[in-house]
């Protein structure tokens, strides 16, 4: 079984009451508690940081496995389109179905002409927008 991968991190971000509370208390707070302020601040940032840039890694992983999964699967889908299409040596496949065509053949129509491709089961196909 896998480790699920962890979303903590190391350094505690600054909460949100503290963060008020610095905003509160900025007029009034002498030089080494605005020094510890801004480093508190700062650490805070290099946390968000660190977390966003582990985010992008992850997704940039993950956009490279679903590519190399949806090549996987186009390949057995290209495979197994070889395979039906056997039956039929030196049929053409139909640009719009992928099943074997008998003929193929230009209608005249009210929009213009449409290539309609005709198959050995009695079916036909044409683009879209084109249909009777």
């Amino acid at each position: 079984m896998r480790k699920r991968a962890s979303f903590a991190y190391s350094s505690p971000m600054l909460a949100d009451d503290d963060a008020n509370r610095i905003e509160f208390e900025l007029v009034r707070a002498d030089k080494p508690t605005l020094v510890r302020w801004v480093k508190e601040l700062l650490d805070d940032r290099r946390a968000r940081s660190g977390i966003l840039q582990a985010q992008a890694r992850r997704l940039a992983h993950l956009r490279q496995r679903l590519k190399q999964a949806a090549d996987y699967l186009d390949g057995l889908a290209l495979k197994a389109q070889e395979e039906v299409a056997a039956p039929w040596k030196g049929k053409l496949p139909c640009p719009h179905c992928g099943a074997p065509v008998s003929g193929v053949r230009a209608e005249q129509r009210p929009q213009g002409h449409a290539v309609v491709h005709d198959h050995l089961d009695g079916r036909t196909c044409e683009p879209e927008g084109k249909g009777r």
